[in-house]
């Protein structure tokens, strides 16, 4: 594997200006409503709680978006926050986090994506940008080093992401990137995600209907020649290089992940018991063999160029192309594994190039994948039990399997057109309209739709899902079951809150660096990490400083949701996870009863030092970790 240390071919390292500490926390604020900016800064010690992206965007959403903001009001903000590793050549260090209060959900909400976005806007000189207010015609925002423009995007509307931004990067030029909403965003569709210009997607939680909401087609970011600073480059250096060869040395980074990317493991966690089929009623896919990344690869040929993110030397993202057949032209960079169960898998479809298609339609029209997927599924469910008919669905044959109504759906979901109208409301409503029981099977938690794991055989991961957030993600608060298997105790119940804490806080310093999970993860290593962060901001980390800055950050979201009106009652999960044993596979009998899941949670509101009954932070808790400012 080739290390990539330069920066539009130059040693960026080598460039760094020395400085008694990081200039991190310039930020853009710009009003919609008036068409003006400003320049703020965040100041250092603010800087060295939160750290960057994740942290410090959930510190602004904390101070800026209230309860009395509602999701699709010209109050609630666009957060766009980078961190101090952004930019600066870090191997997978190319990720923005989005912040918005979620449509979807209602609750706190953030969202990732890789690319080149980041680089641009550090290097224009911004490292978060807050969007706010209202523009009374469909406008795009160019933001270059030295101000914005806003400009009028009627030509834009209603154009897919693709030809929107060959439009647009036409008249603006290739020095932009940025992000871009589809028809899905401007229709409101409450979990419409937004495109980058490299094919990545902030995905989940309806960031694309709060930019719709704001008449906000693009955001773009022109490339500056701003340096970026770190407080001892000579350091930084010294760690970059140190981190580099572990990176290459330890399991994980070869050839596996960066010839299949996320996509390689559909057969094996079938194997495992661990594939959601057919909307979570079975665990193992008789097609997942087809339906994996290095089928389509190896077998089909489906992968015609890998691609990557800045900075990123493994290069997992694969560009995949049907050539012949019924979605001959269908094309996509990916498919990623949460788009291959969600598409796949969990609505019985088991040809990868449907998939593709699927794929690419949600793209084009700016949906997220999981959502999209799963609420298909649940109306499959809901079809074949009898709960909807052919004179419900207008006419369309919602049956697992059916992989021409799946795209019929999602074009149907994305103009809120005859019955995709029902399913674009998410599965939550959905199941509220439908009523009969659905409810039971509804796969999300607070309103999101679960990612693409299997609690009931990995008890673990039913905290993460219970208790993350941002709802039913698999992400928010880490990945253990990776962990739990390895290790055997996936169907164990105790010592799961320590477990799930460990790996919170994991997620949410990377999140925060902020650096991509799916690669760095696999050789993550606490003391280089808080070095590496001492050597960027120039305050002095220690391990446990991170591991009390990740228990500050989502002790803060936390707290978010609790301002907001949840409570520990919404930590649940549906009811057939709790109630339904799996009924096939290796985890065949298992389940997460409602005492178990009250066990689970129990262990990780204590580790956490929160209420063990409420799940509500303690004052202590606030205290020790600087938070004492929390009012609830």
């Amino acid at each position: 594997m080739k290390v990539v240390f330069s920066l539009f071919g130059k040693n960026i390292l080598g460039k760094i200006g020395v400085n008694i500490v990081s200039d991190f926390g310039r930020v853009l604020r710009v009003d919609l409503s008036s068409g003006t900016s400003k320049i703020e800064k965040i100041d250092q010690e603010t800087v060295s709680r939160f750290i960057g992206g994740r942290g410090l965007g959930a510190k602004i959403m904390w101070d800026e978006v209230g309860p009395a903001i509602e999701a699709l009001s010209p109050e609630n903000k666009v957060i766009l926050a980078t961190g101090p590793l952004t930019g600066t050549g870090f191997p997978t260090a190319s990720r923005v986090i989005m912040l918005t209060k979620s449509p979807l959900t209602g609750t706190y909400m953030y969202t990732m994506a890789g690319g080149r976005l980041g680089a641009n806007m550090r290097q224009a000189g911004y490292d978060i940008i807050i969007v706010e207010g209202k523009a009374e015609k469909p406008v795009n925002l160019l933001i270059t080093p030295d101000g914005i423009k806003v400009r009028e995007a009627q030509y834009l509307w209603g154009m897919g992401t693709t030809l929107a931004l060959y439009h647009l990067k036409n008249e603006i030029g290739s020095s932009f990137s940025g992000a871009i909403i589809g028809p899905a965003g401007e229709n409101l569709i409450p979990y419409a995600g937004v495109s980058t210009d490299d094919w990545r997607q902030f995905g989940r939680g309806g960031l694309g209907a709060v930019m719709g909401s704001k008449n906000l087609k693009a955001i773009m970011v022109e490339k500056g020649h701003k340096q970026i600073s770190m407080a001892d480059p000579g350091q930084y250096k010294q760690i970059f290089k140190r981190i580099m060869t572990d990176f290459k040395a330890k399991p994980g980074n070869g050839d596996s992940f960066a010839r299949y990317g996320t996509g390689e493991s559909q057969e094996a966690r079938s194997a495992l018991g661990g594939l959601p089929t057919s909307n979570w009623a079975q665990c193992t896919f008789s097609k997942a063999r087809d339906i994996s990344m290095n089928y389509m690869r190896d077998n089909l040929g489906l992968v015609v160029k890998d691609t990557g993110c800045f900075g990123c030397p493994l290069r997992c993202g694969k560009l995949t192309l049907v050539k012949e057949g019924p979605f001959a032209g269908a094309s996509c960079d990916g498919p990623e594994y949460e788009s291959i169960f969600a598409l796949g898998s969990a609505c019985g479809i088991g040809d990868p190039e449907a998939i593709i298609a699927a794929n690419q339609l949600c793209d084009e029209l700016g949906l997220d994948t999981i959502s999209a997927g799963v609420s298909i599924a649940f109306a499959m469910e809901c079809f074949e039990r009898g709960y909807l008919d052919r004179e419900d669905t207008g006419g369309l044959e919602v049956r697992f399997g059916n992989s021409k109504v799946v795209l019929t759906l999602i074009e149907d979901i994305a103009y809120r057109r005859g019955f995709g109208a029902l399913l674009a409301m998410g599965t939550k409503r959905a199941a509220e309209q439908i009523g009969q029981g659905s409810e039971y099977f509804a796969m999300h938690v607070k309103g999101m739709e679960l990612g693409g794991y299997e609690p009931r055989t990995a008890k673990g991961q039913a905290i993460v899902f219970a208790a993350g957030n941002r709802g039913g993600c698999h992400h928010a608060i880490g990945l253990p079951v990776f962990e739990e298997l390895k290790l055997g105790i996936h169907k164990e119940i105790e010592g799961k809150g320590e477990l799930v804490k460990r790996h919170a806080a994991l997620r949410i310093i990377q999140d925060s660096g902020p650096n991509c999970t799916f690669a760095y993860n696999r050789s993550f290593d606490w003391q280089n990490w808080s070095e590496l962060l001492s050597a960027a901001l120039g305050h002095t980390y220690t391990i446990e400083d991170l591991y009390t800055a990740a228990a500050r950050i989502n002790t803060l979201e936390r707290c978010y949701n609790i301002r907001e009106g949840f409570t520990s009652a919404d930590d649940t999960l549906p009811g057939r996870l709790m109630e339904e044993p799996v009924p096939d596979g290796p985890g065949s009998g298992e389940r997460v009863s409602p005492e178990d899941l009250r066990n689970l949670l129990e262990q990780y509101y204590t580790a956490m030092n929160w209420d063990t009954d409420t799940g509500i932070p303690k004052k202590e808790t606030l205290e020790k970790l600087n938070l004492e400012w929390v009012k609830l």
